[in-house]
């Protein structure tokens, strides 16, 4: 019997186009400053070597002056022309260009997670939709709480979605609210409920290991967009042993602010990249089996 056209391949071609963007994106960016920071401390060892000083008490620097608007006064534009002053110079300055690429380094990540998460949704959403006419032997057993969803809505969605019922909008909309704390749900839910062929152990390990790649990710997505990347050593434990090294390997002290901090390299983001790339073909295997869709090589 032939396979039926794959509705999962979009959304997997999709996410992996946009991984692999981000993931030469974030080595272009790592090699630029690497050169940059490289040529720099070749010169400031040539420039110490001769004496030469091109900036006060040091070789090379930057300083900037931050100004404050006054939008009290009409078309007076500054309060302080230079609040605060800040500058660096020679290693300094280096060291804090580094850490500026590091913090690039966490909004690739973030892109990353960003992406993987959205085709997870997306994903999730065809899988409700196949289910939509019932369940099978090689079906996904996915709980579908309808009356909870229809129920936490005003009168006038609860008519919107009863009158989409059964389509993809809807089904869009209930992944939305369904796991609207994060993925980490439906991968349980696949890993309990999506029974497999005889690949199944090689389907459920990939699913189990999916997971605990995923769970690191989004706990730095989270603190890196809502905390400049600090976070509380109390919240980490709580994490799987895995995540919690890998949260560790990706802290170092910032120069900036002082304190531990989510500050990753480009091996450690690339890394994750590759991980957030080899869950969503995994997923997308898995759902084509269970469903006798045709999958991506």
């Amino acid at each position: 019997m032939a396979k039926k056209k794959n509705v999962f391949t979009h959304d997997l071609e999709s996410s992996l186009r946009h991984l692999s963007d981000l993931f030469h994106a974030s080595s272009t960016g790592s090699w630029i400053v690497t050169q940059a920071v490289k040529l720099g401390r070749t010169k400031l060892g040539e420039a110490r070597a001769s004496g030469k000083r091109a900036y006060p008490n040091g070789v090379f620097g930057l300083d900037t002056k931050m100004p404050i608007p006054d939008y009290a006064k009409e078309g007076r534009f500054l309060t302080y022309h230079a609040y605060d002053p800040r500058g660096s110079q020679d290693e300094g300055l280096l060291t804090l260009a580094e850490e500026m690429e590091r913090r690039l380094q966490g909004q690739m990540l973030c892109a990353a997670f960003e992406d993987a998460e959205r085709y997870l949704k997306s994903t999730a959403a065809h899988c409700f939709f196949q289910l939509r006419t019932g369940g099978g032997d090689r079906r996904p057993a996915l709980p579908f709480h309808k009356n909870e969803f229809h129920r936490r809505h005003s009168k006038w969605r609860q008519e919107k979605y009863r009158g989409q019922a059964g389509t993809l909008p809807y089904f869009r909309d209930y992944v939305g609210f369904h796991y609207r704390d994060g993925m980490l749900a439906f991968l349980d839910e696949l890993l309990e409920g999506l029974p497999l062929s005889k690949e199944s152990s090689e389907y459920e390990w990939g699913l189990a290991k999916s997971w605990t790649d995923y769970r690191p990710i989004e706990f730095a997505r989270h603190r890196l967009v809502h905390a400049f990347g600090t976070y509380e050593t109390e919240s980490a434990n709580r994490l799987g042993k895995v995540a919690q090294q890998r949260i560790r390997e990706m802290t170092s002290t910032s120069i900036l602010t002082g304190q531990r901090t989510l500050l990753p390299t480009q091996k450690e983001v690339s890394r994750n990249i590759e991980r957030l790339a080899g869950m969503v073909l995994h997923v997308h295997r898995g759902l084509s089996d269970a469903f006798s869709m045709q999958a991506a090589r």
